[in-house]
C-alpha cells in the first residue's frame, strides 16, 4: 500500500509542550496573590463550556515550603475536579490548559501536609482567544489546529479531533520530582492525555501519526488505541498494532527534540483512540 502524500503526513498531528505560547492570551483575572497563608480555598470567575482557559498557579514565597513541605492543589469547574498535583520546593507551580464541562466558578482547593502551613498561592486565570480568521491560500486543504485542554485524562472523556488535525498542547502533571507526600510511582505515570477520531474515508489508508516533543527531561510516548469492549463485554479501548513504530532522536544543537512515528492502517468507520502519557523513567 503507498504512503500519505507529504501533506497528510505534515497535516498528520503532533503535541507540542509550551505550544499554546502561540495562541493569543486574553482577558487575564489573578487572584489568591495576597491570600493569607491559612487559606484554603482559591475562587476564580466564571468559566464558560466551549472556551478555553489557561490557568497558572504557584507557590508565591519560596521560602515558605521547606525540606520536605507540600501543599496539594485541586482545580474544580462547575463540575468538580479535573486535576491535581503536590507543589514542594523542587516543583512550585502547576500549569493547566482547562475547557470547563459546565458553567460557573473555578476553583483552587489547598491541602497541605501534616506539619506545613499551607503558603501563599498565586493563580492566574488566562481565557485563550482562538482565531476565526480564514486559512490562507494554499493550505486551505489543511485543517486548523487543536488546543488540548482537560478533563481529558481518560479514554471516555477523549477529546475528539478531525484526522489531519495538529494538537497543539502541554502537560504539567506529571511532577518534575514527586513529593514524599504522594505515591512515587502514581506521580511519575500521571499526565495522561487521550483524543479520540472517526476515519470517514471509504477506502483503507496508512495513516502516520507524529509526536514531536520539545522537553527531554520529561519523555512523552504515544499510543494508538481502537474502541473494542473488555472480557466482560463491557465497552473499552484496545490496543491497535496494525501498522509500525519508529522513535528518532532530533540532532538539532540549540533546539532539541524528540520525534516518535507511529503508522496505522485505518479501515472505513474505523473509531480510534490516541493516548499522549510521561513515559516512567
Amino acid at each position: 500500500m503507498k504512503s500519505a502524500p507529504r501533506s497528510q503526513r505534515i497535516a498528520s498531528w503532533a503535541v507540542v509542550p509550551l505550544a499554546i505560547l502561540a495562541c493569543t492570551i486574553g482577558a487575564i483575572v489573578h487572584a489568591g496573590q495576597t491570600a493569607p497563608a491559612s487559606a484554603r480555598n482559591i475562587k476564580l470567575p466564571n468559566a464558560h463550556p466551549g472556551s478555553l482557559y489557561a490557568l497558572t498557579l504557584a507557590v508565591k514565597d519560596l521560602t515558605q515550603l521547606q525540606g520536605t513541605d507540600s501543599v496539594k492543589v485541586t482545580v474544580n469547574d462547575a463540575q468538580g475536579e479535573v486535576a491535581s498535583k503536590w507543589l514542594h520546593p523542587a516543583d512550585l507551580d502547576f500549569y493547566l490548559t482547562l475547557q470547563p464541562r459546565a458553567a460557573g466558578p473555578v476553583t483552587v482547593n489547598l491541602s497541605s501536609a501534616s506539619g506545613t502551613q499551607t503558603p501563599e498561592i498565586s493563580a492566574t486565570l488566562s481565557k485563550i482567544l482562538q482565531g476565526t480568521a480564514a486559512l490562507p491560500r494554499g493550505v486551505a486543504d489543511l485543517k486548523r489546529g487543536l488546543i488540548a485542554a482537560a478533563p481529558n485524562g481518560s479514554w471516555q472523556n477523549a477529546q475528539p479531533f478531525e484526522l489531519g488535525q495538529t494538537i497543539f498542547g502541554s502537560d504539567d502533571e506529571r511532577p518534575y520530582a514527586p513529593s514524599r507526600s504522594e505515591d512515587g510511582y502514581a506521580a511519575m505515570v500521571k499526565g495522561f492525555q487521550w483524543f479520540r477520531f472517526t476515519f470517514h474515508e471509504a477506502q483503507p489508508r496508512l495513516v502516520y501519526f507524529l509526536l514531536n516533543v520539545t522537553d527531554r527531561d520529561v519523555p512523552f510516548d504515544v499510543d494508538i488505541f481502537r474502541a473494542g469492549k473488555d472480557a466482560d463485554g463491557q465497552a473499552d479501548v484496545v490496543p491497535f498494532n496494525d501498522g509500525q513504530f519508529v522513535y528518532q532522536v532530533e540532532a538539532t544543537q540549540n533546539y532539541p527534540g524528540l520525534y516518535k512515528f507511529r503508522t496505522r492502517i485505518l479501515q472505513p468507520g474505523q473509531v480510534a483512540h490516541i493516548s499522549i502519557f510521561p513515559a516512567a523513567e
